[in-house]
Order: structure tokens, then sequence, then C-alpha cells
């Protein structure tokens, strides 16, 4: 059994390595910095397929009232658009078109010119949302709230919250998601930021709860009232502020002027004082650009990627700051529209992307103090590298500029803009002309009359095929060099018969998933490995697709993204295989595999319910795979599968053509022949690949030494992303309480030996809870049961060979035992992983079990450190799991449904210790009155959990089996527990006899049989060191039977009991002792174990004990080896066993040999002479017994010869002495 558990946590190490390749395969996605080449432009666009579709929904747009609104915005934070009148504001879910969902909320006073959502700072418990209102002379915060359970929006409520414009008209807000802070910028060109706080007290002031703070400010600012109504009659407004945007994860604050000056400020992160108190610190301007600078190096950057276009004939020179200069065209000032913070891990080092009025988009990247650029393998550094890096900007310069195409509207217009999950929308304007003559004219019917001015929306997407050749690297033919390529659509709001539209807002819409779920694949979760950085690519197989709304004036717009797997499933109903062809070329096989396995996993609940419905009979496979081969190219997916050819009745015809031709398409071997599926692909290398960083926290190598075929490599991609959210998280959270601070103690200046390590926590009072909610669990758990049953139904014709292949030429399409151990290694992961969920359910609803203390510190901390990957598929964490489930965490009839983690065998011994556990318990709650109708139950509860123990003694923690049994007094079971242990250990009894004893091999299974019966003697000891005490409390027990005469001149007793009492006196512990002796000596079921039989018959010639009393089969080897010191033991043997010829020359060998003093049964202080008498006395004893055959005389004729020399010596010793002391001192 424990091999059979050892060889199955060795099958899941290579799939556990291959799903981390997989993981790091869709962590490589190149940053804005290695896409974007330094110091040139692009203009690079794909117009051949469109990724998106635009469609009207909902109702239209609600009814506002007829009055005449002030402003209007998005708020995209809480899914509402809002219009203002005068002082007025009116919130529309634009979420839920359906419901049509309005808030109508009056709390300012003047007209609202500015609205803007942020989240509440930690003190604030009573409001989900502040909402900024700005008018003419205030700024001012209202709590937003939802109803208990849904996004429905209560009524808003003003707060205390409220600081003076001083007549500075705001122009734009922004607040840091992380931070809550709230900066304003005003038509001045100034920025403050708005600070509240619980209580604010100063001294000799009121307390104040809110005031302005000034971030950046200019002279004009600093004036009196008069003197600046004076300096903007004289010399007009200075430029404002216009837009603000944060970066939460750089701690950046960017601002963008009227005049396209971009301001970059540095927003550190808060601290809290000696009293708990948060404390910002103040913004900090790191650096600037202006719009010259900007407009230089856009002119120079354009003037190289279009260097033969003339102005009159392309936009390429349409005016940009420096090209329109140089090349004598009369044009306006540039004109930025949007600036957008570029996160660390997307962009790198570009800190910024702005895009002009032109469609122009400019990345800014940051120069650093240190070095004018940051390498690539700091961009993913966690920690507090963030703050320090955003210190060290002196100055931003333009890295890279993306320019529309050439052949783009020259009169195009960008009046907004919106950059969300790398999709781009530019709201444009363009004219009638320029929009029918150029490559963005779409989407528009034909004949339709044109307005003079077209409103459009040009969305830029990500091309994925670039992504998956670049995931593929050294494995497709398809290489392409680092680049940003993109598609472009073009959706035009237009309709035959009505007025130009006009666009009032964009935002993108939120994914239709639970929150749960959301909160799963989000970054806030703090998740090791999230899914929302991830390509579209990666992601389609975890979240829906990407949509956006657009609101116009004659309805809503939801743009929706169109996912490479519906492409795939729209040209699999078609049936085109040179389409097909093209497909898996653009998006490498590797890929093109995973959608296929997600169209079949998606499935899979339709299939099942077929099946319960009616269970037809089977075809044969071979014939059927036989019959495919005489079918054209052309038909090939018309070909039915067995596995789902009677499902038609049950689903949409559509449908069923899919799902029929999508099995055809991945598992027929002809295609996958032809289609690349069955290649093997090389494993992936590469010095430009080795350095790069990942999110998995550290530098991934792509290395494998798994040679796996594209379709295999593309079942590991869907199963990696699938348990992406929850591979490298740990399984539970820990808040551990505060152990006791001991004073620091002063080291000495010679010191130099490093710090013990931290001890281990206390366990105690802990606070645990699963790192997973439940709905996040189910939801794996879903998809992960959804996957193993379409494994089931393919992993046969994945792993097998199809025998007419040969002849046709296919010998391409054999399978390797490689592939074969990575497709079924593939379904046991899985499987291993819907037990570790099932583990963790479990384990949720045992918390205050682990809170108790009962389990060990130590344990409880390296279960703390366990990720869902060391869970499945690493056999150190099997040991955790034992240490949980012995200490009494989980019950162990709960975890059968865990036949990976928890062996049958694991649970049948845990069950054997919770047996002797309730036996210990009703011994300690009876004590000494316990009957002996009570004392045989429970005698026969331990000997079934005995029997359990004995039959896996090979997994039994022999240190943990006998504590519980000792508890129970179960020392007889405990001595054959330890033997078949001992046993299991040594199941060939090399140890015995070895042929070479100095093997190392050998040695160690010597040791491992020593532990075992080191126990034993410490039973014995026990008993040994208490008989020679005072004796004890007498108890109920049904004690021995004194020692009985069996006429041999040997004792006899009756055999042990399965219990021991607990308290015994000491002629108890006496006979106890000596029944042990004898049970471990004679008992039949040791007679073969010849090392435990010297074990105890070393103990007791260390101790004392006469062992020749007991007949133990090895008991003359041993003396005769081990007892060279004390050779009349031997002879004791021989005397004790009746064996009186033997003993009378045994003794008479002792008593001739009278050069050597031996120590006799006698006094201690005998002289040699002494120790022949009684040595003689001893054999003349054994003589006269019957059938000795000895005759006495001889010995009793020695007896006097020692006698007489004996009297002699003594008369000789007294006269020496005498002369000795007559003789003079000289």
């Amino acid at each position: 059994m424990e091999n059979g558990m050892q060889e199955n946590w060795q099958r899941l190490l290579l799939p556990g390595r291959l799903i981390g390749e997989a993981l790091a395969q869709d962590d490589h996605c190149l940053s804005l910095e290695e896409c974007c080449t330094a110091g040139v432009g692009s203009a690079d666009y794909d117009f051949s397929s469109p990724q998106f579709t635009a469609e009207i929904a909902g109702k239209g747009l609600p009814n506002f009232g007829a009055a005449h609104f002030t402003r209007q915005g998005m708020l995209p934070e809480i899914q509402r658009f809002w219009r203002s009148f005068d002082s007025r504001i009116v919130l529309w879910k634009y979420a839920d078109l359906d419901m049509q969902e309005m808030t109508d909320y009056t709390g300012v006073s003047q007209q609202v010119i500015a609205a803007a959502v942020v989240r509440p700072k930690d003190f604030v418990v009573d409001a989900d949302y502040f909402l900024i209102l700005a008018t003419p002379l205030e700024v001012s915060l209202h709590a937003l709230r939802f109803a208990p359970g849904s996004d429905r929006l209560l009524q808003p409520m003003p707060t205390q919250y409220a600081v003076a414009t001083d007549d500075v008209l705001t122009t734009a807000l922004a607040a840091d998601a992380a931070s809550g802070r709230i900066f304003l910028g005003g038509n001045d060109g100034c920025i403050h930021e708005l600070q509240y706080s619980e209580d604010e007290s100063s001294w000799l002031r009121r307390p104040r709860k809110c005031r302005k703070v000034a971030v950046s400010w200019n002279l004009q600012s600093q004036l009196p009232v008069a003197l600046q109504r004076i300096c903007v009659t004289m010399f007009g407004q200075s430029e404002s502020v216009v837009q603000l945007a944060t970066e939460s994860s750089r701690g950046l604050l960017i601002a963008l002027s009227s005049l396209s000056n971009i301001s970059i400020f540095h927003v550190p992160a808060g601290q809290r004082n000696s009293q708990g108190r948060l404390e910002e610190k103040p913004v900090v301007q790191l650096c600037s650009i202006t719009q010259s600078s900007i407009a230089s190096e856009v002119g120079r950057i354009k003037a190289r990627l279009f260097p033969g276009l003339l102005a009159a004939n392309s936009r390429g020179l349409n005016p940009f700051g420096a090209v329109a200069a140089a090349t004598g065209l009369a044009s306006q000032p540039p004109r930025l529209v949007k600036v957008w913070p570029v996160e660390k891990t997307q962009g790198g080092s570009i800190v910024a992307c702005a895009v002009a009025e032109d469609g122009t988009r400019v990345f800014l990247k940051g120069v650093f103090r240190a070095s004018s650029s940051v390498p690539t393998s700091d961009v993913n550094s966690p920690g507090n590298g963030t703050q320090q890096r955003c210190n060290q900007i002196t100055s931003v310069a333009v890295h890279h500029v993306r320019f529309l195409d050439a052949l783009a509207p020259k009169n195009l217009r960008v009046k907004d803009a919106l950059w969300e999950d790398g999709v781009t929308l530019l709201q444009c304007q363009v004219s009638e002309h320029d929009s029918a003559s150029s490559a963005f004219a779409g989407g528009r019917a034909g004949g339709a009359e044109m307005p003079e001015y077209v409103n459009a929306v040009v969305v830029l997407s990500t091309d994925l095929r670039v992504i998956a050749q670049r995931q593929g690297r050294n494995r497709s033919p398809w290489l392409q060099h680092a680049s940003l390529a993109e598609h472009v659509d073009t959706v035009h709001l237009h309709r035959s018969g009505s007025a130009v539209p006009e666009i009032l807002g964009i935002a993108m819409l939120p994914r239709p998933v639970s929150k749960p779920v959301e909160q799963l694949f989000s970054k806030g979760n703090g998740l090791v490995l999230p899914v929302l950085h991830l390509s579209e690519l990666a992601k389609q197989q975890l979240v829906p697709a990407p949509s956006f709304i657009i609101i116009s004036g004659i309805g809503a717009h939801i743009l929706r993204k169109t996912q490479p797997i519906n492409v795939l499933q729209g040209l699999l109903l078609n049936g085109n295989m040179a389409q097909l062809q093209d497909f898996v070329n653009q998006f490498t096989a590797e890929q093109v595999c995973a959608m296929c396995f997600q169209t079949l996993t998606q499935a899979m609940p339709k299939i099942s319910a077929r099946s319960n419905a009616s269970r037809p009979d089977k075809i044969d496979a071979s014939s059927a795979s036989r019959n495919k081969l005489r079918v054209a190219k052309t038909d090939m997916l018309a070909q039915p599968s067995s596995s789902l050819a009677s499902t038609a009745s049950l689903r949409d015809p559509a449908e069923e053509v899919l799902l029929l031709r999508t099995e055809q398409f991945l598992l027929s071997p002809q295609l996958s022949v032809q289609m690349g599926f069955s290649q093997v692909l090389p494993a992936l290398q590469g010095p430009q690949m080795s350095a790069q960083t990942s999110p998995l926290g550290y530098p991934v190598m792509f290395q494998s030494a798994a040679r796996l075929s594209a379709r295999l490599r593309g079942l590991y991609s869907y199963l990696s992303r699938l348990i992406r959210p929850f591979w490298l998280s740990p399984v539970m959270l820990v808040s551990w309480p505060p152990a006791q601070a001991e004073k620091p103690k002063r080291k000495r200046p010679d010191e130099w030996w490093p710090p013990p390590p931290d001890p281990a926590p206390v366990a105690k009072g802990a606070q645990w809870r699963c790192a997973f909610s439940k709905p996040q669990r189910s939801y794996a758990q879903s998809e992960l049961s959804l996957l193993k049953m379409t494994l089931d139904r393919c992993l046969p014709r994945l792993v097998r060979t199809e025998p007419g292949l040969a002849d046709g030429g296919f010998a391409g399409a054999s399978i390797s035992q490689e592939e074969v151990d990575a497709a079924q290694g593939a379904l046991r992961i899985v499987a291993a992983s819907l037990e570790a969920l099932d583990f963790l359910d479990l384990l949720s609803g045992c918390t205050a079990a682990m809170s108790s203390g009962s389990c060990p510190a130590e344990v409880l901390q390296r279960f703390s450190e366990l990720t869902f990957r060391d869970l499945v598929c690493q056999p150190e964490a099997q040991q955790v799991l034992q240490r949980l489930m012995q200490a009494g965490v989980v019950a162990s009839r709960d975890l059968s449904r865990c036949p990976t983690l928890f062996s049958q065998s694991d649970l049948e011994i845990q069950e054997s210790f919770e047996v002797l556990r309730m036996v210990q318990e009703s011994l300690t709650a009876a004590g000494a009155g316990t009957s002996m109708l009570e004392i045989a139950r429970l005698s026969n509860l331990t000997h079934r959990a005995l029997s359990v123990l004995e039959r896996h003694a090979a997994r039994v923690n022999l240190t943990e089996a006998a504590g519980r049994l000792r508890a129970v007094g179960a020392c007889k079971g405990l001595v054959a527990l330890c033997s078949s242990v001992a046993k299991a250990r040594d199941s060939k009894d090399e140890a015995m006899r070895p042929h070479d004893a100095s093997n190392p091999r050998i040695q160690q299974l010597h040791y491992a049989r020593l532990e075992c019966y080191q126990i034993v003697l410490g039973i014995l000891d026990d008993f040994l060191s208490f008989a020679r005490q005072r004796p004890g409390m007498q108890s109920n027990f049904a004690l021995l039977q004194p020692l009985q005469d069996d006429g041999g001149g040997s004792a006899r007793i009756l055999d042990l009991p399965e219990l021991l009492p607990s308290h015994i006196q000491e002629s108890d512990a006496t006979s106890i002792l000596d029944a042990l002796l004898r049970h471990c000596l004679e008992g039949r079921q040791y007679q073969a174990d010849e090392l435990f039989h010297f074990c105890v018959l070393k103990w007791m010639m260390q101790s004392g004990l006469p062992p020749y009393r007991y007949k133990s089969p090895y008991l003359k080897n041993f003396l005769q080896v081990h007892a060279k010191d004390d050779p009349e033991i031997l002879c004791r043997y021989l005397q004790h066993n009746g064996r009186w010829a033997e003993a009378c020359d045994a003794y008479l060998s002792l008593a001739r040999d009278s050069g050597t003093i031996y120590r006799v049964g006698g006094p201690s202080n005998l002289s040699g002479s002494q120790q022949q008498i009684l040595l003689l006395q001893k054999a003349a004893m054994c003589a006269r017994m019957p059938h000795s055959n000895r005759r006495v005389e001889p010995i009793l004729r020695m007896m006097t010869e020692v006698t007489a020399m004996r009297t002699e010596s003594s008369r000789e010793t007294p006269d020496m002495h005498s002369s000795i002391a007559r003789r003079p001192l000289s």
C-alpha cells in the first residue's frame, strides 16, 4: 500500500511540471516597453478580420426630462451614467438596460459641473462609495450605499465633508483607488487635494474634518482676486487642468493641461503613527513634459516612418507639431485629448500613454536617476520597489509613437478615448467624404444617405495571433520580432433617416460572472497568479469576452469582442478545411487544441443528460476509424463520432454539428497529422526567454524534459488556465495570536553567530479561514468535473494508435509511452485537484479544531505554508496532512472522499487510533471500578484496532501507536505490533544473517528493526523499575495468579490479558514482567525473529535478570557468544533445563580453571578457592541427579584437595606476615 501511494505521488510530478510550464507560457506576455521599439513609430494594423460586433440593446435611453442639462459623464466604478440639471443630478444604471433604474438626487444648492466616485477611507463604515460633486462654489462628498446583497443604489446622503473652491471652477476630478485620496484640478491650472478625516484638531482652533491642500500652483493663482482679474483681462486665462488620472501600483498622479502639457506627481503610501492613525504624506511633483517637446519628437518619428508621402495626399504628414512647421503647412497647435497611466506589469518603464486629437498614441517612458531605463527583470519585482522607483523618476520622454494607418481620413478628430483590458476605443468625428473613401469605412448600410459629419468609434485591439506565435516560440515556424500588432474595427452610429447621433459616453461593461468568481480572478484578491492581466487568448477559457457600452442620442450600443474560440467554432460549422488550416497556422496547433477541449468541456452537461436519457449500442472504434480513412479530406468533419452520434434529438442541430466536428477535428488521427496536432513539440529553450520574469515570483526557465504533441500541450494549457487562480496560492489563511514579547538580549561585539530561528507561533487562538470561498471552490469543482468527464470520454482515443494509419502512410500518428503517461497524468491531476477541493470543503468547517491547540504548532505552521500545488502533487504535503488527521482536526470517515491525499490504509489506521482513544476515555471514566464485562468489551475493541494496525504495519507511525497502546495498557498487543512493523521494514529478513554486515543497506535495515525493539525494551524497563519500588494503589482488575510449580523446576503463569491495569502493585508488576518476558521469548509469533530474542536477552543480562529461566530457542547460542564475561550463566542454563551431564562438565571446567576468577552466585568477596569449592558443589549436585551418567566421587576428591590446599595456605599466610614484620628497617 505504501509503495502504491508513493508511486501515485511520483506519477503526479510530471503533470505538475507540465502545468507549471503552461502557466509560465501564459505569463510570457511582453510589456509595452518590450513590444514598442524605442525612438521609432509604427502604424501597422489588420483590417481583414473584424473583432467586434455592435448592436443596439435595451429600450433606449431613459427619459431624463425636457430640461436642458448642465453636464454629463460616466461613473464606471458603480456602472452609472450621470447627467446634471443645475443642482439636480440623475444617475442611470447602464449595466442593466432592461430595468431602467434611475436615481434622482439634489444634495447641493448650485449647479453641478463635475462628478466622480471614490472608495471611502478605512474609518468610514456607513458608505460603500463617496459621490464627489463639484459646483462653482464648493466640492462636497455624498455617501452612496447599495441595497444588501444587490447592486441597487439607495438614495444618496450628504456628508459633512465639503470645501470651498475660492471662485475657481473644478475642471477635473480624480481619486486613488488604493488610498481613497481625492484630487481636484481647476481652471487656474492648480491641483489641490481634498483631505478629510475623522477629527483633525489644531492648537486653539476648531476641529477641521475637511480641507483643501495645494499640490501644484502658479504665480497667477497666488495673486489677490482683483489682480487675478486684471491678469486675465490683459493676458488671457491661464492653462487649465482638463484631466487627472491616478495609478496605484506605481503611486502616480498624472495631470493633463489644456495646452497639452503633462505633469507627473508621486503619491506616497500612507503610514500609521504611534497612535494608530493614518498619516498621508504630501504629494510630490516628479517631472513634466511640454507640448512642444512631445510635438518635436513625434514629428521626427513621423518623418522617418512616412518619408515618401506628400502632405496633400496622405495623412502621414498631417500637421502635428514639428512636422507641420517643417513642411510649411498651416496648422493649429496639436492637442492631447486623453492621457492614461500604465501599470507596472503592463508597461514596464512606460508610465503613461497620451492620445492626440488625430488618433496618434504617444507612449511616455520614465527616465530614472539610476539609469536611463529600467531593466525588464525588475518590472515585476514585488515589495516596496514601487515607491523607491517612483521617487527616482527625473523626467519622461517619448518612447514610441503609434500612428493611425496612412490611409485613415485626415479630417478625423478624436473627442474622447478609453483604454480598458487591452482594447482602445477612440470616439471620433470624421467628414462624409473622408469616411466613405478610407480604410476605416465599415459598418454602414449601402446606399444610405450620409450626413456632413459622422460620429464613429474606432476600436483598436491586440492581434492575438502574434501573442500565440510569440508564446509558441521555438515551436512554430511563424516567428516574428517583438512588435505591437493590432486589429482595427470601425463602429458607425449613423442610421438612415436620423440625425447625426451624439456620443454621450463610453464605458466597459462588467463581465457577466458572479461576484465571488470575479474576485477570484481579480488582482485585489491577493492571488499569486491573477487572471485579468493575461492576454485574451488565455482569459477566453476563464472569463467571458469583454464588452463595452456606447451611449448615444439614439440609444445604447453594446460592443462585444469576438474571441478566437468563437471564430474556430464558426469555421468548424462551415467545414472549410483550408480556412481551418489557416486558423491553425495563425494561432498554433497548441492553442487550437486548447480551444477544442474547451468546446467539448462546455458541452459535457448536455452530453451527460443525453447519456442518462438513452444508452444506445456503441460502435466498434476500430471499424469506425477504418471507415474514416475512405472519406475525402473535404468531408472528414462530416463523419459522426461514436460517442456523440445519438445526441441530435436532444440538442440544436447547429450545436450538434459543432460538437461532432470538434471531436472529429481534435481526435481523428488523420486530421491530427494533417493539422499538426500529433506533431511532437520540443522543449522551450533559448537565451532570450530564460531571462524573463513572470508573476510566479521567480525567473521562468522554459525547459521541459517531456516531448509532447501539440494536442497534449493544448490539454495542459487549458487545464492550467482552469486551476490558475488556485495553483500557487496558499490554501489557508491564518492570523496567529500575538506572542509574548521577550526582552531583547544585548549582543556582544565579538558575537558573530547568526541569531536562532524564530519560535513556532502560538497555535491556540489562531484565526483560520480558507483562502477561497465556498462559491469559488464550487466554481472550480464544476469546471474540473466537466473536464474530467471530457477526459474520460476522450482519453481512450488520445492514447490509442489506429492500426490502419501505418498502411496509409501516417507514421507520425504513433503514440509514445511518454505521451500516454502525460495524458493519464492529466486525468490524475484533475482527480487530485477535485479531491483537494473536497478536502478544503471539509477543512473550512473544522477551523475551530485547528484553533483549539490540539495540533502541534509546527504542523500548523507548515500547513499554513502549503499551496494548492503542494496539496495536489507534492509528496511532502502528505506528511503534514497525516499529522492533521492524527490530531483529529478532520474526522477520518469524512476523508474517504480523498483517496489520493489519504490512502485507505491511512484512514483505517486513523480509525484504529480513534478506537483506542475511545477505549482510553472509557477506562478513565470508569476508574478502578471497571466491571469484567466492560473490560471484555474494551479488550475486544483493542484487539480489533490492533488487527488493523498489524495489517498496515508498513504505514504505522510506531511512536504514536506505542503511546496510544500504552495509554490503554495494551502492552501485549504493542509487542506484537512492534514485531510486525520490524518485519514490514525488513520483509526478507536481510538483517538476520547478512552475508556482508558492512553493507550500508544491511546496516540501515538492522537499525530500522532495532528502532522497533527499543519500544519493547522501554516497556520492560518501566515494569522493572516499578517492581523495584514500593507497591502502588490496589485495583479491582483480575490480576495474574501466583507462580506455580509444574514439577519440572520451572514456573508457569497464565497468559497476559489484552489490557493491563493502570495502577498495579509491586507483586503484580513482578508477575506481569515475568509473563511479558515469557510472552516475548516463548511466544510462537516471535520464534522466527532471532534479532528480537537477542535484544530481549541482552537487556535481561544488562538488568541482572536470569535469562536461563525462559525457553528461548536462541538462548544457548546467545550465551555462547555474549556471555563470555559471566560463563556461569551457561552452566545455569544447562542445569535449569535438566541437562545434568553437560552442566556437570561445565561446572568442572570452570572449577579447573583456577587462574581466572569468575563471578558466581554467592557473595562477591569470596576468594578463588572458595569459588572453586562452590563450583565443585554445584557440579556434584548435577552428578547426583538421575540419568546424569556422572560419578560424584571424583568431584568430592577434588573438593577435599581444594579444601586442604586452602587450609595450608591459610597457615602459611600468618607466618609470612610475622616474618615480614620482624625484619629490621634499612
